[in-house]
C-alpha cells in the first residue's frame, strides 16, 4: 500500500465534488484515465474498483485515494453510496511506498492511499460543506481551502500509521527510487460562473 505526501502551505485546487448512490445492485464504475486525484469516501455498501494492477475492495466508513494517471475500471458490480471529491495539486511531493519515509514538517502531510476511518462522520459533514459552499458561492479560493481542510482532516485521523512511515523514510538518505513525482495537472474548476451541480455517471447531488 502506498501514501501521498502534500505541501499545505498554499492550497490544493478543487476541480468538482458530489454524492453518488448506485441505482441498482448492478451498478459498475466507469473506465477511464485519472487527470487529477480522487478521493472516495463509502458511506453505504461496498465498492469495488482497480486502479491499474491493483483490485481494491471500499468498505463503509473507508476512503480510497487515487492519483493523477491512474488507469481506473469497473472489475466487480457495486451497491453503494460515496462522497467524491477531485483536486489538483501541484503541491504534492511523492508517493511512499510502505518502508519509506519523509521529514517531519508541520507544512507536510501524509495520507495513506486507503483506510477505516474512526470518525468518517466527520468527512462526511465537511464533504457536505464544501457541496454547500460550491453551490452557494462557487468562490475559488474557499472551495480550494475546504478541499485543503479535508485532506488535512484525513491525515489527523490516520496519523498514527502514515506520519511514523513519512518520519521513518526522511532518516535516510534519500535514493532516487525513493521519490515518485506526480504531474502538476491544472485546470480551470468548470461551470465558475454557474451553480455547479456536478454530475457523477448520470447522478446529480448536494446531499
Amino acid at each position: 500500500m502506498h501514501a501521498f505526501v502534500f505541501r499545505i502551505e498554499s492550497p490544493v485546487e478543487l476541480v468538482h465534488t458530489g454524492k453518488f448512490m448506485a441505482p441498482s445492485p448492478e451498478w459498475i464504475h466507469l473506465n477511464r484515465l485519472m487527470i487529477d486525484y480522487e478521493l472516495i469516501l463509502v458511506t453505504e455498501g461496498v465498492l469495488y474498483i482497480g486502479g491499474d494492477q491493483e483490485h481494491y475492495t471500499v468498505q463503509k466508513g473507508e476512503y480510497l485515494l487515487m492519483p493523477p494517471l491512474t488507469n481506473q475500471y469497473r472489475y466487480k458490480s457495486s451497491e453503494c453510496s460515496f462522497y467524491w471529491l477531485h483536486f489538483t495539486a501541484r503541491n504534492a511531493l511523492m508517493k511512499v511506498d510502505a518502508g519509506q519515509s519523509v521529514a517531519e514538517s508541520g507544512e507536510r502531510i501524509v495520507i495513506p492511499q486507503q483506510k477505516a476511518l474512526n470518525t468518517p462522520e466527520k468527512i462526511i459533514v465537511m464533504m457536505k460543506q464544501l457541496q454547500d459552499a460550491v453551490r452557494s458561492y462557487n468562490e475559488k479560493n474557499l472551495n480550494n481551502y475546504m478541499t485543503t481542510a479535508i485532506l488535512c482532516e484525513l491525515f489527523n485521523q490516520a496519523s498514527g500509521t502514515a506520519w511514523n512511515l513519512f518520519q521513518h523514510a526522511c532518516l535516510r538518505a534519500p535514493t532516487p527510487a525513493q521519490y515518485v513525482p506526480f504531474p502538476n495537472f491544472t485546470r480551470p474548476i468548470h461551470g465558475a460562473s454557474v451553480p455547479a451541480v456536478i454530475q457523477y455517471r448520470g447522478t446529480a447531488k448536494f446531499i
